[in-house]
């Protein structure tokens, strides 16, 4: 199996100068556990709800 195969193309991503707030409302929305950082639409790092 090939990673294309279960990757995801439409991302839920977070800015890194936002709100941790606004990371817990978008975990909590999307229902997932894990959110990928940005910073100029280049990833930068990770943040989990165990992180928080």
């Amino acid at each position: 199996m090939q990673i294309k195969n279960l990757m995801s193309e439409d991302l839920i991503t977070i800015d890194k100068d936002q709100n941790l707030s606004d990371a817990l409302k978008l975990l909590r929305k999307h229902n997932i556990s894990r959110l990928p950082v940005t910073n100029n639409k280049e990833l930068v790092g990770i943040i989990s709800e165990r992180d928080v």
